[in-house]
């Protein structure tokens, strides 16, 4: 286990998170250039919003803890786990699988249209904001509500288990 407590965000070079192994960082913290390649388990710990610009890669974990939003602007590949906080991104950026615990939530503030391919498990809530169309083609397991708040949501995999609500100039549609 490795926890950054300092700024590094003069470090330039890539960093290797190995097999069993553990960092643990914030959006403060954690490296921001270059790629982490992440085959263990990466740890946002922060109980403030923050925003994380880096690659990461690798078929690792992410962890997201202690009530802290992050938003992620760079590609993320890694299943992430997200326990009780919040996550931002856009299908440009999240590649992985992502599983909502204890009322966690993801957010897809969609600029643009775009597809996410992964699926969504858990008991937290999905958010699709932003005017762009967002396309889920995996089939999700979520059990928390799904808010179209803006632009478009279109299901095309499935989303059986999650109560939907579209807010005014919103809309939903597809075929899951």
């Amino acid at each position: 286990v490795l926890e950054l407590k300092g700024d590094n965000s003069s470090f330039t070079g890539n960093t290797v998170i190995n097999p069993r192994n553990y960092l643990i960082g914030t959006t403060s913290t954690l490296p921001s250039s270059g790629t982490i390649t992440d085959s263990g388990i990466l740890t946002f710990a922060q109980n403030f919003n923050g925003t994380f610009p880096g690659t990461i890669a690798g078929g690792g974990s992410i962890l997201v803890v202690e009530g802290g939003e992050v938003t992620f602007t760079g590609t993320v590949s890694p299943k992430i786990i997200n326990d009780g906080s919040s996550i931002v991104g856009t299908s440009d950026t999240f590649h992985g699988n992502i599983q909502l615990l204890n009322n966690a939530s993801v957010m897809f503030n969609q600029p643009s249209a775009g597809t996410y391919a992964g699926n969504i498990s858990g008991s937290g809530s999905l958010i699709k904001e932003g005017v762009g169309q967002l396309t889920l083609v995996g089939v999700s397991s979520l059990t928390g509500q799904t808010t179209v708040r803006e632009g478009a949501l279109s299901v095309q995999g499935g989303l059986p288990n999650s109560h939907v609500v579209v807010e005014k100039f919103a809309s939903l549609k597809g075929t899951g």
